[in-house]
This record gives C-alpha cells, structure tokens and sequence, in this order.
C-alpha cells in the first residue's frame, strides 16, 4: 500500500522474511525478478529516480531447500495413460493437457499454450513456437515440430474442443492437483523428463532427444533436420509409444483408446 518511491530495502526483507516460511527459496527468488521488473517499469513510468529495492536481493539458503525431482518410472507412467483415458472430465482441459505432456515430452507451458494452429493435421506435425497465447519461449531452441502419431492425435483433438488454461500457473496447479487425485506421486514436469528417459532406453541419439524435447544443441542442427519431423524422429516417437501403450497378445490394436469427445 505504499508509493513506489517510498518503498525500501526493508520491506524487500520483510517480504523475503515471510514469503522464506512459505515457499521455497527459489521461488522467493522467482517472484522477486518479476517483482524487480515490475519496479522498473513502474518507476520509469513515474520519473522515479531512485535505486531498485529489489535488486540483488539477499535470500539466505538460497537453493538449499530444494528437492530433486524423481523421473517417473515407465510402470507409473502407463498407469496414469490408462487413468487418463478412464477419466470422464471431458470438459476440462487438464486431462489432456497431462496426457499431450506425457506424449511428447514437452514443457507444462508449451503443453499448456497450444494452439489449433499449431497442428497441421493434413502433415501431422505439432509446432511448438511463439503464438498469440503464449509469446515466447524458453529458448531459441524450443522451436521446434514434432511428430503426430495417432496416439497422440486423439488427445490434441480433445485439448482442442476443451477452454484452454488462463495461464501455465493455473495449468500447473490444477495439473498437480489431478495427478495427485489419480493416485501420481510425481510432478508434471517430471513427464518431460520420463519422455527423455523413454528415448534413451529405445536408443535415440542425443542429438535426436535435443530436437525433439527442444534442449540447446551442439551445432549441426541443420544436418540433422532440427526444422523438421524426419523419418528417425517418427521412429524414435513410435518406439517410445510402443512402451508406453504395449500392444495385446493377439494382434497390433493398442490397448490405448481414444477418449470420447
């Protein structure tokens, strides 16, 4: 309720002293960049000339309360598929939010920011890039196509009739809230991070994982197709999925079928 200018290094402490009993300190740290930028803009606005109050900020134990996210085991990850495709909120964009981030291995908000004009249905290729709903993302590199086997065609089709998130913060806790009520001990990110470990067990090469989950390369991005879904990218997906949704004992139906709509 203070004006800016009267706002000082104290109440930065003060915020950082109470916000330290509730949350990790890396997302004290988080909330404080914004907090900063927010600060620049405002005063630069008002003509305030006067030092940041949230720059360098000093949060003790910064990084030490952090805890490692556990990846998924394959068995947690088929299980949740089969819950997804059982459950019956239909309307909500949630479910097929999980289940689109199982499928491809990309981040929350990607998952989250999606846009039918993102999906070329007659080539069935996902692009992940800049759109109206999500501006930019994490990388250069985040740009990216990925390939649309039907597994995971029926799934966009859902994400895509349904109201989509208000924002990737809204999509994270309500995300979170799903898998612990579908019985998933393990975050949402930690998908992306089972995808990855799904390609290494099927033998992808590290360039191949780099493309398609949209990490920064080594160079020769060119040479391997990184602008486009080629023939090996198509394989690596289709045997991931094969893990995933093994087929049954009497034919090449997947177990895995798609939602009702």
């Amino acid at each position: 309720d203070k004006p800016l200018e009267h706002l000082s290094r104290r109440d930065v402490e003060k915020y950082i002293a109470k916000r330290i009993t509730e949350v990790k300190t890396a997302s004290i740290s988080r909330e404080l960049t914004s907090l900063r930028a927010a600060w620049d803009k405002a005063a630069k606005a008002a003509d305030i000339r006067l030092q940041n109050p949230f720059s360098d900020p000093v949060i003790r134990g910064l990084g030490t309360d952090s805890v490692p996210r556990a990846t998924p085991p394959l068995e947690a990850v088929i299980e949740l598929l089969k819950k997804l495709e059982a459950d019956e909120s239909k309307a909500s964009y949630v479910v097929p939010v999980i289940a689109v981030t199982a499928l491809t291995g990309l981040r929350l908000g990607e998952t989250a920011g999606l846009m039918e004009t993102d999906y070329d249905k007659e080539k069935q290729i996902l692009f992940i890039r800049p759109n109206g709903r999500r501006g930019r993302l994490k990388t250069s590199n985040s740009t990216r196509p990925f390939p649309v086997l039907p597994e995971l065609e029926v799934w966009l089709d859902r994400l895509f009739l349904a109201t989509p998130a208000g924002s990737s913060n809204a999509a994270s806790a309500t995300g979170l809230k799903k898998l612990k009520k579908l019985g998933f001990d393990y975050m949402l990110h930690g998908l992306r991070h089972s995808f990855k470990q799904r390609l290494v067990e099927t033998n992808a090469n590290a360039i191949l994982i780099n493309e398609l989950l949209g990490w920064s390369i080594q160079g020769m991005a060119a040479n391997y197709g990184y602008n486009a879904v080629t023939a090996m990218k198509i394989d690596a997906v289709k045997s991931v999925y094969s893990t995933l949704m093994p087929k049954n004992d009497t034919g090449n139906v997947y177990q895995f079928k798609a939602p009702l709509i």
